[in-house]
């Protein structure tokens, strides 16, 4: 279903003259999150993470889990700096908003993100392969920020 809802976001988005820009976020430091806190918050964890998410997304933007602690999002927009602006949105969101635990402790979630703008003749892999070396180019420039696909 994703395939085609990429295929479909690719055409709304011509139709209506916006740049369809794929996202791809993945939680940092994930497996810490299990190891010191087990997979039930873990499973809390994504849980959060996907709801905050959605909440940043705009309506009839859509979220995908994409595997393990992934998530992708495709935004509509009509510039790259209106791109930029949503990923900043997502990533304070999540700043704003730590998963309470018991005890009255919050657990912060943070995520990093790697972001291409879909050209019409691009397929889903290599729009996924340039946005994941984004992703991985924010994760080593620190983690909780979000970067350009080149």
């Amino acid at each position: 279903g994703l395939e085609e809802e990429f295929a479909r976001h690719r055409s709304l988005a011509a139709r209506s003259g916006q740049q369809l820009v794929l996202m791809l976020a993945d939680i940092d430091h994930f497996k810490q999150v299990n190891d010191q806190h087990g997979h039930t918050v873990g499973d809390q964890a994504l849980r959060h993470v996907a709801t905050v998410l959605c909440r940043g997304a705009r309506a009839g933007e859509p979220v995908f889990r994409f595997g393990g602690e992934e998530f992708l999002l495709l935004l509509h927009v009509a510039d790259p700096a209106t791109a930029a602006s949503a990923a900043e949105r997502i990533l304070q969101g999540l700043r704003d908003n730590p998963l309470p635990l018991r005890g009255g402790v919050a657990l912060p979630l943070r995520v990093s993100a790697g972001l291409s703008v879909v050209d019409a003749d691009d397929s889903m892999a290599d729009i996924v392969a340039r946005a994941d070396r984004a992703l991985y180019a924010a994760k080593q420039a620190g983690r909780d920020r979000w970067r350009w696909a080149e």
